[in-house]
């Protein structure tokens, strides 16, 4: 952030932006002198000032204070940096010089407003008194010549500071910084103020808008003195500068050029460390400073020397008219006030960041990426925190990109609005500029997609305006059921599908309340936890809901689980009781030596004998619950809100134990009403939900719609393929919904007529592939597919709201910072996060496969991650320095797609990608293409180490209940629909293939048994590509392939 600025003196653009002055591309800059007369100005032939002028006034005004304003901020920001005792004189000279230049704006810009608007208005039927005048052209000479003194300080203290860094760190000291500053800024005060004192006199300028030493006609001694001293001073703090700069510039090249021979060899190994920052050939606050002494030189002698010369001739050409309408002054006048303006956009373009960005620009090439895999160039975050350095980060350019385009654009309508050019044509050469340094494609992306991004904010202001009311109201998920009970008492809340009884909206509220005073008479009390391990039915709501009320979170437990996992569940979450289904009474039986027999527990629906129950040592909840209280139960103490604890959700363990992820009461609105919003759902819709309601779609994307807008749900017990439309039919659904393989199974089902006799028009769900997408919606005629992607504990939820096919969401490509979640690259062998030099991950471009993060805030309900039960889970959630230093994200762990209008795409899970062949094989992909090879059956597809080999090779897990797999016909198939690389190596036949409760595919065991026959019973065969044909592998051909012996 060093800055060395030959700054310029806050002479605004106000000053003299008055349209009266014709065009010198035309007119020369000849005042018409028939034009009507100021009425304070008597006998002087300056035209009134129109409104463009005035305009342009404010323009100038406020864009300079602004940029003066936001450099000051960008100093304060870094001041850290200058803690050193050899960088606080220039920091305390660059914030004296910045201060100057805000003063100058403001003062001088009031004063030329003022004169602007007298002008226009007619104010004053006289002319304004004299002392006007002495005080506004004292501020001008004060306001001029300060910068340029302390601008010259800078250029002297740095070049001190670099050629003589030992006198310098020994005698320059910030006392005597202050003694310069104000030395300085005495002499420019004296100066101004001599006129004040009678020595010398200010006087009207043309054309009547600001005020300065006499410059053309008769002018006394002390008035040729004064403007000699004036211009004297100036220029000579412009050679001085120059000069310093120079010498600055040369030690600073010497010194560098050594540092860069010497570093050259450990710079080979791409390996930066803390040590060797301070050396960096790019990184360093001299060589900041550097290129900012450059072009703040050239600026400074090409704006100031035509005025400050003019002035020093003109007094040796005198002219007998005391107001000479001199065009060539007002010229440099103008262009020395535009470089007060440029002066702040280059201290702020020109900071240690972007000449870091540029450099790297220059000298690097963006890392090697080939079919998602990320090669030398880039690095990843080694051992002991060290970063293998990748180039500049694509978002950092964008913004750089911005703000060059924003900045070159105001600045080339200013500087033709100073050369007299009209509003209009200043507009559309701004325009112009700006979107030929944007590109057009930009442009066409926004047009392509504005109608999308405004459907996006408008539901994420309206979730999020919501969440801001409740939380002040102090709501949470019972008191905003409530509300709904009020508005729909009498309407069908749920509806379950296996006994077809009708729960209405009261009578769910009242039975909830009865579960709130059973759990209360057990002694629980807000913060304890009881687990729910059922089969999903409507009293699994009533019964979360109603521990709810009284501040008891409910743990909802997978009914698959069985032993280890089971007791796993359990126990991560520190439930005090549980309550299971009598259904579920063996799985029960088979842990109840191994849970903590001080665990209460109990049992609902079905009979259980007195044997079996005192066996399990279970109460019976459905007696309990008929008989306890109907009204609503007292708040509980403390009471809980939109932040706190509601429930715990599993994750599907898909790579090892289910985790327990928190859902407070803000997420469980959240994203229930996102998906409201998102997909245009409506209290008259009915929603089929065949969803496990341990799971969040089923739970809170299903039954949320029901507890917080108003649906009706349709539970199902469990899903069925069979029968899926023939219950959509029977309860009138209109919103169905799917996840992982539901749509798919669907697909492989008879064609019966009832699959298009529904009413169904909106599908909601996740994990529908693009080979799927289109042949569901054709098929079974649904308009509408609600695609999204998030996971219960995570803050990147995307929705699909246009149906894009196979599309699970987007992010805004117009205002991508809106909604702050990213693509960043990673290593596919690792899933380790790459690192550029700076410590922060390196976001892709579009089409670059990469890991989905999100900004973690946890003062924002949208943005917060609340994590797991298990803190160490936690942890490996969250990266830190992600977005910039010092901030964290969570990392979701999928590997998504972005196409160039923002539209995301889900590629694999962390870690299902394998390489083969030098390539990068999706699993996900080809899982896609093998199972609609086969029918629609369920297919696995990962990698599997093979000893002496490069990389994995590919093995599909291929479900056959015929026991008739032809492997001939399929690797025909497979040979015209995959390339070599993708083709499975290894073949594994089974029954079926392992899927969670939500139906999403299970790898784990599966990659632990790999190819050794020995490990399971399911045929498993081997392509053998010289006799291109699949043999099923013995313990010989085994060995062979362990060994090496047979090629792969």
């Amino acid at each position: 952030m060093m800055t060395l600025k030959m700054r310029t003196p806050p002479i605004l653009v106000t000053l003299f932006s008055t349209s009266s002055t014709p065009s010198i591309l035309h007119q020369n800059l000849k005042i018409n002198s028939s034009e009507q007369l100021s009425p304070w100005l008597n006998n002087s032939t300056w035209p009134p000032v129109n409104s463009s002028g005035l305009g342009m006034s404010c323009f100038t005004m406020t864009f300079g204070a602004i940029s003066n304003l936001t450099a000051l901020g960008i100093l304060a920001k870094s001041r850290v940096r200058f803690r050193r005792k050899s960088k606080a004189p220039f920091m305390l000279l660059t914030v004296a010089l910045l201060l100057a230049d805000l003063a100058g704006h403001m003062i001088l810009g009031a004063f030329a407003l003022y004169l602007h608007i007298d002008q226009r208005y007619k104010i004053q039927a006289e002319k304004p008194n004299k002392e006007f005048c002495q005080i506004f052209g004292a501020s001008m000479v004060f306001f001029g010549l300060c910068p340029l003194l302390l601008g010259c300080a800078m250029a002297v203290e740095r070049c001190v500071a670099i050629t003589q860094p030992f006198f310098h760190a020994a005698m320059i000291t910030l006392a005597h910084v202050w003694r310069v500053v104000l030395f300085l800024s005495s002499l420019a005060l004296v100066l101004a103020v001599l006129p004040l004192c009678a020595v010398g006199n200010y006087t009207i300028q043309s054309p009547g808008t600001w005020c300065f030493l006499p410059i053309h006609g008769p002018q006394s001694t002390a008035d040729t003195n004064l403007a000699v001293a004036f211009s004297c001073l100036g220029l000579t703090a412009l050679v001085l500068s120059l000069l310093c700069n120079i010498l600055s510039g040369l030690a600073l090249l010497q010194a560098r050029m050594k540092s860069h021979n010497l570093n050259t060899k450990s710079a080979a190994h791409c390996a930066r460390r803390t040590s060797s920052t301070s050396s960096s050939l790019f990184c360093s606050l001299d060589v900041e400073m550097m290129a900012q002494l450059a072009v703040i030189t050239v600026v400074s002698c090409v704006c100031w020397s035509p005025f400050l010369i003019h002035i020093l001739v003109m007094q040796f050409n005198q002219r007998t008219s005391t107001h000479e309408k001199d065009g060539f002054i007002l010229l440099g006048l103008r262009m020395a006030s535009w470089n007060q303006i440029l002066d702040p956009w280059v201290y702020i373009l020109l900071r240690k960041a972007v000449l870091f960005r540029l450099c790297c620009a220059f000298y690097t090439q963006r890392p090697t990426v080939t079919e998602n895999r990320v090669f030398d160039h880039s690095c990843i975050s080694g051992p002991n925190n060290e970063l293998y350095p990748v180039d500049v980060s694509l978002q950092d350019s964008l913004t750089m990109h911005n703000a060059v385009s924003v900045s070159a654009s105001l600045g080339s309508m200013g500087l033709l609005r100073l050369f007299g050019v009209s509003w209009s044509w200043s507009l559309a050469a701004g325009l112009g500029i700006y979107l030929g340094t944007r590109s057009w494609k930009y442009f066409y992306i926004a047009a392509r997609t504005a109608k999308r991004d405004i459907i996006g904010l408008y539901v994420l202001l309206r979730v999020k305006m919501a969440l801001w009311r409740y939380m002040r109201n102090g709501s949470n998920i019972p008191s905003i059921f409530a509300q709904t009970v009020k508005r729909h008492p009498n309407k069908p809340a749920l509806i379950y599908e296996a006994t077809g009884e009708t729960w209405t909206f009261s009578q769910l509220d009242e039975l909830s309340n009865a579960v709130a005073h059973w759990a209360r008479g057990q002694g629980w009390v807000s913060g304890d936890v009881v687990a729910l391990f059922m089969e999903s039915r409507p009293l699994q709501v009533a019964l979360w809901l109603g521990l709810a009320k009284v501040g008891v979170e409910a743990a909802l437990i997978n009914f698959n689980l069985r032993h280890d996992s089971l007791l796993h569940c359990i126990g991560v979450s520190g439930s005090r009781a549980i309550v299971f289904g009598a259904e579920l009474a063996d799985a029960m039986l088979e842990i109840s030596s191994s849970i903590s027999q001080s665990m209460v527990r109990f049992s609902t629906g079905g009979d259980l004998s007195a044997e079996h129950q005192a066996r399990l040592g279970a109460q019976p909840l459905d007696p309990i619950l008929a008989s306890s209280p109907r009204h609503p139960p007292s708040p509980c103490v403390p009471p809980k809100g939109m932040n706190d604890r509601l429930f715990y959700i599993y994750t599907s363990g898909t790579t090892g134990m289910p985790k327990a992820a928190i859902v407070v009461h803000s997420r469980y609105y959240r994203i229930a009403a996102f998906g409201y919003f998102a997909f245009r759902m409506s209290p008259i819709d009915i929603i089929y939900d065949c969803l496990p309601l341990y799971h969040s779609a089923g739970n809170i994307m299903g039954v949320g719609q029901c507890l917080i807008h108003g649906l009706t749900v349709v539970v199902k017990k469990k899903f069925s393929a069979s029968r899926f439309w023939e219950d959509c039919i029977k309860y009138n659904c209109t919103v169905v919904q799917y996840i992982g393989e539901i749509c798919r199974y669907l697909l492989s089902q008879p064609v019966r007529p009832s699959e298009k006799e529904h009413k169904v028009r909106l599908a909601v769900g996740n994990g529908l592939r693009p080979s799927v997408w289109e042949a569901f919606t054709e098929r079974f005629g649904v308009a509408q597919i609600g695609e999204f992607y998030g996971a219960t504990e995570c803050n990147c939820s995307i929705a699909n709201m246009d149906g894009k096919v196979g599309a699970c969401g987007f992010n805004s490509r117009i205002l991508p910072n809106v909604y702050p979640i990213r693509l960043v690259m990673v290593d596919e062998d690792s899933m380790e996060l790459v690192r550029d030099s700076r410590g922060l991950c390196v976001p892709c471009r579009p089409g670059e496969p990469g890991l989905l993060v999100g900004r973690i805030n946890q003062q924002d309900p949208l943005r917060r991650f609340d994590g797991y039960a298990n803190q160490d889970a936690t942890r490996k959630k969250i990266a830190n320095n992600v977005f910039k230093k010092n901030d964290s994200a969570y990392l979701s762990g999928d590997v998504l797609v972005m196409d160039e209008m923002g539209y995301m795409y889900f590629r694999d899970r962390g870690g299902d990608t394998f390489r083969w062949r030098g390539e990068n094989v999706s699993t996900t992909e080809v899982e896609g293409v093998l199972s609609s090879l086969l029918g629609q059956t369920d297919v696995a597809v990962y990698g599997v180490a093979v000893p002496g080999v490069e990389g994995k090779a590919g093995m599909a897990a291929i479900a056959d209940t015929t026991g008739s797999f032809d492997c001939k016909g399929f690797l025909q198939k497979v040979q015209h629909a995959l390339p070599s690389y993708a083709r499975p190596v290894f073949l594994r036949i089974s029954p079926h293939v392992d899927t969670t409760g939500t139906f999403k595919i299970q790898k784990t065991r599966l990659q632990s048994e790999g190819y050794d026959p020995r490990l399971t019973t399911d045929q498993i065969y081997f392509l053998n590509t010289r006799a291109a044909s699949y043999e099923a592998v013995d313990e010989e051909l085994y060995n062979a392939i362990a060994e090496g012996r047979m090629s792969l």
